[in-house]
């Protein structure tokens, strides 16, 4: 009986000892702090807002009190400022080990901050398409599956336009011809 014993406590303290370890390193690496989310039903999966991590191999991901990745912004635009809000899911999100001042959002604010503009810039919808779209599936993907190359290039083919819209023209009775049902 002791000749078992003996070897199953060595083995259960050895692979114990190891996820120690491993625990310890991947802490290290700055993957034991995760961004938080709520995950009502309403909305898909939503970062939880005023939180700011610092991630893999210290990249910082903040989200502001609003809940969207971005700086600190009041809820109403400053006068004389321009507002970006970026609409996307991972690639615009940057997953969780990109930093604020890598993501694209943040690069087109500074493009504009040149030209001497007060820019607000704000990400938003981070993982909501994703997670609506893999919600049905037996095993649901998540973006932080992908490998870290794959989403880098998916972050380099990212292009950007600036367009500059000097009138707009518009009907507002469009929408007449519209019968109840067409909705």
């Amino acid at each position: 009986m002791r000749s078992v014993l003996r070897p199953a406590v060595a083995l259960v303290i050895g692979l114990a000892l190891v996820a120690v370890a491993g625990e310890l390193v991947l802490r290290a690496l700055g993957l034991g702090r995760p961004i938080l989310y709520d995950n009502r039903l309403a909305w898909g999966f939503r970062p939880l807002p005023s939180q700011t991590q610092s991630r893999w191999l210290g990249a910082r991901v903040h989200v502001n009190a609003l809940g969207v990745r971005g700086p600190e912004v009041g809820a109403t635009r400053a006068p004389g400022a321009t507002r970006l809000l970026f609409l996307g899911d991972s690639v615009t999100w940057g997953g969780s080990y990109v930093d604020d001042d890598a993501l694209f959002a943040a690069v087109a604010a500074r493009r504009l901050a040149r030209d001497g503009r007060d820019v607000e810039w704000l990400d938003a919808l981070v993982r909501r398409l994703t997670a609506r779209h893999e919600a049905g599936e037996p095993s649901p993907w998540a973006v932080d599956d992908a490998p870290a190359a794959f989403v880098a290039g998916q972050l380099r083919a990212i292009v950007g336009l600036e367009l500059v819209i000097s009138r707009v023209e518009a009907k507002g009775w469009l929408g007449r011809l519209r019968s109840a049902f067409s909705w």
